[in-house]
């Protein structure tokens, strides 16, 4: 069966889950979400597939689930990409080739990634993005758009991340043997700046974190273009396991309190709030103050900061 174009999935292959989202084209920038599904993730280490079969079980099953809502057929997605092995570099690349013209056309502004992204290539190493910041044309800098301009001399800075060759390989191998094509595989905070920035606050000058079960991303935005992108190996697990190890519970009991009570601010919570925890291994519980639990948790954000 063809696949409507105006229907698209996008796939969120997280350390703690597997997101699937389908939605509908409704002109412009405006989609309406059909369905979505959330699987427990299988296969995933802090972000990177240490388990092709179990990842693209998950995947599955969780695409799968997603179309039957949705009642269509989707074979193609767009896919997230996180994990420390991301990387970036913030470049300034000369382009004689659009120079050569004296005035710069739509086809010279298409073809500046694909050019800039062969000059970034580096062995064991696949680029995800390579996004124009500003351009520089006869010295002058900070133009952003320069269709139609007339010049002798172009540079333009590029913000190019790339990716791990073995784990790009790894993750699509897993999604094709879902049988689910990729698309095009998109950095997850980008995605999720996209979704949730508004251009007021990408232009003022931005950082989004998204902290995730095992890894959290994060991205800077600077006069509307990003400037800084970061995964860290930490992430909601560590908030769980410090409250684990610090009363001796059990992880799901952890994991319930953070995601009902779950607060880096102390002084918000009532001084008698408590709550009641499992002892991990017995029949007994303890009781544990609120403003206690959300220091905890206080101490671990500031450390991830």
């Amino acid at each position: 069966m063809i696949q409507d174009p105006n229907i698209i999935m996008a796939i969120d292959v997280g350390t703690s889950k597997v997101c699937t989202i389908i939605a509908r084209r409704e002109g412009g920038r405006r989609f309406s979400v059909l369905s979505h599904s959330v699987v427990p993730s299988q296969g995933l280490q802090k972000g990177n597939v240490t388990d092709i079969s179990a990842t693209q079980s998950v995947i599955r099953e969780s695409a799968t689930e997603a179309a039957r809502q949705a009642q269509t057929t989707v074979t193609e997605a767009y896919v997230g990409v996180t994990g420390s092995h991301v990387n970036f570099e913030n470049r300034l690349d000369n382009l004689d080739w659009a120079a050569k013209r004296g005035v710069i056309t739509p086809g010279d502004i298409r073809r500046v990634p694909t050019s800039v992204a062969a000059a970034s290539s580096e062995p064991g190493r696949k680029v995800l993005h390579a996004l124009p910041r500003n351009y520089i044309l006869d010295g002058q800098s900070g133009i952003r758009n320069p269709l139609g301009m007339h010049t002798s001399q172009v540079k333009v800075e590029t913000h190019v991340v790339t990716a791990a060759a073995m784990f790009i390989d790894k993750l699509n191998q897993a999604v094709r043997q879902a049988g689910v094509s990729v698309r095009e595989l998109v950095l997850e905070p980008i995605a999720s700046a996209e979704a949730v920035l508004t251009v007021e606050e990408r232009e003022s000058g931005v950082a989004l974190v998204d902290i995730g079960g095992g890894t959290t991303d994060m991205v800077v935005y600077r006069q509307g273009t990003v400037l800084y992108n970061a995964a860290l190996p930490i992430g909601g697990f560590q908030f769980t396991n410090d409250i684990c190890q610090t009363y001796d519970t059990t992880y799901e009991a952890a994991e319930a309190f953070k995601l009902e009570h779950g607060t880096t601010d102390p002084a918000s919570l009532e001084a008698i709030a408590d709550v009641s925890l499992p002892i991990a291994g017995r029949v007994s519980n303890r009781t544990v103050a609120l403003r206690d639990l959300s220091q905890l948790l206080r101490e671990r954000a500031q450390e991830l900061v």
